[in-house]
C-alpha cells in the first residue's frame, strides 16, 4: 500500500502527513503517540488502507517536519486536529484513532467537537485508578 507525503496549511503553520488508502473510503485520521511519528505506524496505516479507509496520519505539533513551536496544551493540539479535519474532510465526520499521546488528543477532540467524529478508538493509553 502506497502512502504519499502531503501537507496542510493550518492556522498554526504547515502540517505534514502521510496519506493513502481508498480516496472514496471512510476518512480515518490516525494520531501518533510519543516518541513515535507517522512512519512508525506504516504497517497499521497500510492495513487500514487495505480495509477501504482513506487514511491521513499527521506529524503532530512539536514533531518536525510539522511546526515545532508551542503552545502544547490540549486546546492548542486539539485545535490543530479539528482544523485538519475541516481542511481534509469538510462536511464529513472522521474516524479518529489515537495512540498514546494521540489518544489523549482524541479524547479531547471527541468532547470538544463530537459532530466531527463518527467513531473514535484509543490505543495503549495509560490510565490509573485511585485506591
Amino acid at each position: 500500500m502506497k502512502f504519499e507525503h502531503v501537507t496542510f496549511d493550518l492556522p498554526h503553520g504547515t502540517f505534514h502527513a502521510l496519506q493513502g488508502g481508498d480516496p472514496d473510503g471512510q476518512p480515518t485520521l490516525v494520531l501518533h503517540g510519543f516518541p513515535d511519528h507517522p512512519p512508525t505506524a506504516m504497517p497499521f496505516l497500510a492495513e487500514l488502507g487495505r480495509r477501504g479507509r482513506h487514511v491521513v496520519a499527521p506529524w503532530l505539533r512539536g514533531y518536525a517536519p510539522s511546526p515545532t513551536a508551542g503552545p502544547f496544551d490540549f486546546a492548542a493540539l486539539t485545535s490543530d486536529v479539528l482544523a485538519l479535519i475541516d481542511r481534509w474532510s469538510p462536511g464529513r465526520a472522521v474516524e479518529l484513532v489515537g495512540h498514546d499521546w494521540g489518544g489523549a488528543i482524541t479524547f479531547d477532540a471527541c468532547v470538544t467537537a463530537p459532530e466531527r467524529i463518527e467513531r473514535a478508538v484509543t490505543l495503549s493509553f495509560p490510565t490509573h485508578s485511585r485506591s
